[in-house]
């Protein structure tokens, strides 16, 4: 069928008008991502006492190959580290598929109607190609919002690998910390133990009051009653071990006692250039934004008319009576024009219900930004603080190690007696455990600065 003159101009218009209404459009662009970040950290220390933090392998820096192993290990078998890279595939598939809505597509149907008080049925077989044209950045704001999709799950997956890796290494530090601190209380249980006998013989000999006795044996319950909170600790964190690492139960090596790793490396130069590029939460919120602007331009894409291209073939046949045949083919081409004209306001409506959703996104970007800031504000606080502390107690313990040395001669020249032995020796064996909270206080604190600054392994390409 050869369409007609006006039908043909009247095509050539709608074509004109639509070109036209193109080039007025307003565009729903990304806005700038406000940085909101100071010039530098009010806790760091100045550049050239500190050195470049080193992000993907932070945890090396506690020279512990096991810890170095069970890290390895978690990034490999955890779990829920497993289930955001599942998350991450789904977005790339659907990402894939993104725009596609925008490229020609055919189809391939036929229909058949059978009359039933006939002996004959109608055959009808349709090849249709249509071909949506993205116009008023409809199909780039499509895009944008699958490619933030995208963007979250990756900074989701990173978000994982951050916390999986430092949960490992503070529980790691708790398991051999707590260790640790089972041997300083069985040294205290045994030198109050000792003290117990001396008070209980002394007051058989009438050397000794019944209240002296009486606090040594409250001495003696208490330091073994202190035992019971640490050993649960320690199963607890082997456990907790275990579950990051993929594992029903931890390993016996794991439960073997080993000293509490030491750092060697000092504190990294910080940036809040390097907290933008690495933090998955910031990266999450930068993609929340760019999906609220993929959204808003599709809602203001939908203010104007939408075309698309149709092409078609229509062949029809007739079946039955003992007759059989194809009827001629019909070809169909032209725009198929959508002009909205009066909806009471219903597209205006979702326009501005996304702009206060993409306002709303570049607060939480802001907020992110700040809650990043104070984060690591704290962490290097907390690390500045423990490591005035453990300085301190360090002090405490070559003191008390000086007493035990004095009273251990004055023993040995007989001016001294096991009494005070045992005092000095639990006195000594409780600044060791003070010492040993601020160390680990201090490597905490070290994690948490690293977590903040989103450290761990980039994750690896999974497609």
């Amino acid at each position: 069928m050869t369409p007609s003159p006006a039908r043909s101009l009247l095509h050539a218009l709608g074509a004109v008008a639509i070109a036209c209404l193109c080039a007025c459009a307003p565009q729903a662009t990304v806005p700038d991502l406000p940085a909101a970040t100071p010039a530098r950290y009010r806790n760091a220390l100045p550049a050239p006492a500190a050195h470049a933090p080193d992000l993907t392998s932070w945890w090396r820096a506690f020279g512990d190959a096991r810890l170095d192993a069970i890290v390895a290990q978690a990034l490999r078998d955890n779990r829920t580290l497993a289930q955001a890279q599942r998350r991450l595939l789904s977005a790339r598939a659907l990402a894939r598929a993104s725009g596609k809505q925008f490229r020609p597509e055919v189809h391939f149907n036929t229909l058949t109607t059978p009359d039933p008080d006939a002996t004959a049925s109608y055959l009808q077989v349709n090849i249709d190609a249509q071909w949506e044209l993205g116009l008023f950045g409809r199909e780039a704001s499509t895009h944008r919002s699958e490619q933030a999709a995208v963007d979250a799950a990756d900074a989701g997956l990173q978000g994982v690998r951050v916390s999986l890796v430092a949960e490992v290494v503070r529980d790691y530090l708790a398991l051999r910390g707590t260790q640790r601190q089972v041997e300083g209380l069985e040294a205290i249980r045994r030198a109050t133990a000792v003290r117990e006998r001396l008070l209980r013989r002394r007051r058989e000999l009438g050397l000794a009051t019944a209240a002296d006795r009486a606090r040594a044996d409250a001495e003696l319950a208490q330091a073994t009653a202190a035992l019971a909170e640490p050993r649960a600790r320690a199963d607890a964190s082997a456990q907790q071990l275990a579950i990051l690492c993929g594992m029903a139960e931890p390993p016996a090596e794991w439960l073997a006692s080993a000293p509490l790793p030491t750092l060697t490396a000092e504190e990294p130069a910080l940036l809040p250039a390097d907290l933008l590029r690495t933090r998955p939460d910031i990266r999450r919120a930068e993609a929340e934004v760019l999906a609220a602007a993929g959204e808003l331009g599709v809602a203001r894409a939908d203010l104007y008319p939408r075309l698309s291209l149709l092409g078609g073939m229509t062949v029809s046949s007739i079946t039955g009576g003992g007759e059989f045949g194809f009827g001629r083919a019909v070809p169909a081409i032209g725009p198929i024009i959508d002009i909205p004209l009066f909806d009471w306001g219903a597209r205006r409506a979702r326009v501005n219900a996304r702009e206060e959703d993409l306002a709303a996104a570049l607060e939480g970007y802001r907020q992110s930004v700040l809650e990043a800031v104070g984060e690591t504000e704290t962490a290097l606080g907390a690390w500045h603080a423990q490591g005035e502390r453990r300085q301190r107690l360090q002090a405490v313990v070559v003191a008390r190690e000086r007493e035990r040395d004095a009273v251990d001669a004055a023993f040995g020249h007989g001016l001294a007696d096991r009494l005070d032995q045992a005092a000095t020796t639990v006195a000594l064996e409780q600044a060791r455990l003070d010492l040993l909270d601020a160390q680990q206080a201090q490597a905490l604190a070290y994690v948490a600065l690293y977590k903040s600054l989103g450290g761990a392994p980039m994750a690896v390409d999974a497609r």
